[in-house]
């Protein structure tokens, strides 16, 4: 990221994607602040499938909210 000169951050992220994505997925606490809409912070953490199955109806009900 640094080489295009972007800071190596879910930031750095989203502003290379800007135009091709509408929203970012981060772990708890790498959002930056203040709180952008553009970004669902949660635990992404998915060592069972009761962890994905959380994520995956946490990312549903975040879709239907953008729409």
């Amino acid at each position: 990221m640094q080489e295009l000169g972007l800071e190596a951050s879910s930031a750095g992220v989203r502003d290379y994607y800007a135009g091709m994505i509408d929203a970012l997925i981060v772990q708890q606490g790498e959002a930056p602040q203040p709180a952008d809409p553009f970004y669902l912070e949660t635990d992404i953490w998915l060592p069972e499938v009761a962890a994905r199955e959380r994520l995956a109806r946490q990312v549903l009900a975040w879709a239907e909210e953008m729409q």
